[in-house]
């Protein structure tokens, strides 16, 4: 691992409930495509659960240490991996042509700064593009999304974002996830096989909250809010 992997990496139970949360909501899906992929924390979570796992990144470090990462946790024979920036792969089209049941991603937040900020602008702060043209990029790709985000995010921002490119009718569905106390990240979600998903159980997930400074309605219409806890 590299020093800023370390920084970077998905907690193990985090990376677990993402690829099982996935599972339970396609339990049919075959091709996972898990972009920025860093260390593959992600992508080695997701090759347990799924036969074919694509992993994408513009370091080479990166994608060596996804490549020794999943030998040790012996799924090593279903990630392929790809080198290269993510708005270059999409200019070539590179997935449009394979069958992409979810397409997951944690892009780079930017570094630890982001925590300065009471609000996170997902248009400008989010790298290597903001929100609207990232998503956008995918929907080439797949219908169902699921992006780790930081904690801090616009929510009225990915009310638009999902506004503008999917129609007023549209839902984005937010998972705040928590682990050992504290909140780790916003998950945000689309496709309705996810966002329509429910497990029904209460143990880990209290359904329908939302946060106190952004409970406006047509923000909640548009985005079912759910908080998951990793240690409950």
């Amino acid at each position: 691992m590299t020093h800023e992997l370390w920084f970077s990496v998905t907690p193990e139970s985090i990376a677990s409930f993402f690829a099982n949360f996935v599972r339970a909501c396609i339990p049919d899906a075959q091709v996972i495509l898990d972009v920025f992929c860093g260390g593959g924390g992600n992508t080695i979570q997701f090759a347990k659960q799924f036969p074919k796992v694509f992993g994408v990144d513009f370091s080479l470090e990166h994608l060596y240490c996804t490549a020794q990462n999943a030998k040790v946790y012996e799924v090593d024979d279903r990630i392929w991996l790809k080198y290269g920036r993510w708005e270059k792969i999409c200019a070539q089209e590179y997935f449009q042509d394979i069958n992409v049941d979810c397409i997951f991603a944690s892009p780079p937040w930017g570094g630890p700064n982001y925590l300065k900020k009471d609000v996170y602008d997902l248009e400008t702060n989010l790298q290597p593009m903001g929100i609207t043209k990232l998503l956008k990029s995918m929907l080439k790709i797949s219908k169902n999304i699921i992006l780790f985000l930081p904690r801090n995010s616009d929510l009225n921002q990915l009310s638009s974002v999902t506004r503008k490119l999917l129609g007023d009718k549209a839902k984005c569905k937010v998972l705040y996830v928590k682990e050992n106390g504290h909140l780790k990240g916003v998950v945000a979600i689309w496709g309705d096989a996810l966002v329509n998903y429910e497990n029904g159980s209460t143990n880990n997930t209290e359904n329908n909250k939302s946060t106190d400074d952004q409970d406006e309605t047509d923000q909640k219409d548009i985005i079912p809010a759910s908080f998951y806890d990793m240690d409950a």
